[in-house]
């Protein structure tokens, strides 16, 4: 069977709950990609992932996370964790917070939903092409 009929089987099952949620923003994306998986997102994306650390910039960095159409906040506490999600069109967001928690060692980036190799040595970097050139100084 060839791969585009199987993909066309699996774009026409049903979806699995009957009862669908309007905000799915709280699932992670696996649970995304097996609950609705006509809801999921098509678009590339680096998802910037910290927590609390003791600087000043944090509260900045968490009024900056907000404002991303893809934010959510998990855990509590210390275990707090800020994930902000930018595509292409939102490089200059995404450039400005990782700038702000780049040093924190909570601090990670992953490519899709996902932990990738060189994600913030590679594609990172790559994300950086589509700064326009006055955030680039």
């Amino acid at each position: 069977m060839k791969k585009e009929s199987i993909a066309k089987k699996i774009r026409d099952l049903p979806d699995i709950l009957e009862y669908e949620e309007e905000d799915i923003s709280h699932l992670s994306p696996r649970s995304k990609e097996i609950l609705y998986p006509k809801r999921m997102e098509k678009d590339f994306r680096i998802t910037v992932e910290f927590g609390p650390f003791k600087e000043n910039r944090y509260l900045e960095a968490v009024s900056h996370a907000k404002k991303s159409s893809h934010y959510r906040e998990s855990g509590s506490g210390k275990y707090l964790r800020h994930h902000a999600g930018y595509t292409c069109r939102d490089v200059n967001d995404l450039f400005r917070l990782f700038n702000l928690v780049e040093e924190d060692p909570s601090c990670s980036v992953l490519v899709n939903g996902k932990e990738f190799p060189y994600a913030r040595t590679l594609w990172l970097p790559l994300m950086w092409i589509f700064l326009e050139e006055k955030e680039k100084n």
